[in-house]
């Protein structure tokens, strides 16, 4: 059984990558990892090709996000929603308004009803339920959730982890690249 008091302790980033400028919009199916203990439960089959990232939205956090997924290509149909949603990192406002992005996802007939505490500016979740109309994937919930994950050995009920369709953007109000935001981050980490 995996140490509950992991929840407690940092990530290790030795596996996880930066997202740079080209990478973006990215669409990932999978996790947000908050803490060691997602990390070690929440294991995709290598066969389905993870990847771990560090996302930062430029000029409007310090901390990254860290997610676990497999990157996925959306329907071409949902070009314009992806704009739509990329443009709301493009507001001055710091937060983004939930029954705003409620409204532009029903527009398509997509939901965020299990995943909403995800959404922030750059972080754009939508339900997995609508995996198979979002992309050109034909996954089965029974299937993603039987075949996609590593058990863990004693208790597989810890390796259990509601998957997310993530579209993760780093479109700011500040108009700012990642690249140049992690330049001048590495730039004043080194001056102190």
């Amino acid at each position: 059984m995996l140490d509950i008091n992991l929840a407690e302790e940092p990530l290790d980033i030795d596996s996880f990558s930066y997202l740079s400028d080209s990478d973006y919009p990215l669409c990932l199916l999978g996790f947000q990892l908050k803490n060691l203990y997602d990390q070690k439960r929440l294991i995709i089959k290598k066969e389905y090709s993870p990847v771990d990232v560090i996302h930062f939205v430029p000029g409007e956090t310090v901390m990254p996000k860290f997610f676990r997924g497999i990157k996925i290509n959306f329907n071409k149909k949902f070009d314009y929603l992806v704009k739509k949603i990329e443009a709301l990192g493009l507001q001055a406002n710091s937060e983004i308004n939930k029954e705003h992005y409620v409204s532009i996802l029903n527009e398509y007939n997509l939901s965020c009803n299990n995943c909403f505490a995800y959404l922030r500016k750059g972080i754009y979740p939508i339900d997995s339920e609508h995996l198979n109309s979002f992309t050109n994937l034909k996954i089965s919930q029974t299937n993603l959730y039987t075949n996609y994950l590593e058990k863990i050995e004693t208790n597989n009920f810890q390796a259990l982890g509601y998957f997310v369709i993530y579209i993760l953007s780093n479109k700011n109000y500040h108009k700012t690249t990642t690249n140049s935001f992690l330049h001048t981050v590495v730039k004043k980490y080194n001056n102190h």
